[in-house]
């Protein structure tokens, strides 16, 4: 499982950060390289509408070359995960969905991970893709991994 799994089944199964983003929560799996469109249906109400969702999403693992052993073959790896938060409108679904998140992942460990730190939010833009003006903030989480056979 990747770390942007990891953060999904973790988001998905808090009921209170669910009654929330109403619209979902996926990955690049879910909804392909374009990401959330018109035919992602479950993120759209019946009159069209983006209802509030988020898109997982990770970088490429960094090597913290501080931290490895090449004897035992052990590396740490700093990996980015990032969460879109989208909704129709304004921000305050957005808002409350971050806070939310922030409770869940600040300091906790995810799959494996040590504990994973909030490192950015972007301000409050607007969707220039496919999803036309939606609002949009981006939280950036570092999530520190070790890894070895």
């Amino acid at each position: 499982m990747s770390a942007a799994d990891d953060f999904k089944a973790i988001m998905i199964a808090d009921t209170t950060l669910m009654d929330t983003l109403t619209g979902g929560v996926y990955t690049p799996d879910d909804v392909g390289p374009d990401g959330i469109t018109r035919d992602t249906k479950p993120a759209f109400d019946e009159d069209g509408f983006l209802m509030p969702c988020a898109l997982v999403r990770e970088r490429s693992n960094v090597p913290v070359r501080s931290v490895s052993d090449d004897e035992l073959q052990l590396q740490a790896v700093d990996v980015v995960v990032e969460i879109y938060n989208y909704e129709d409108g304004q921000y305050g679904e957005i808002n409350t969905a971050q806070a939310r998140q922030f409770t869940l992942f600040q300091g906790k460990s995810v799959g494996g991970s040590l504990p994973v730190t909030l490192i950015n939010v972007t301000p409050h833009i607007r969707d220039d893709g496919p999803l036309g003006g939606a609002s949009l903030q981006r939280q950036d989480w570092l999530v520190p991994l070790l890894l070895g056979v």
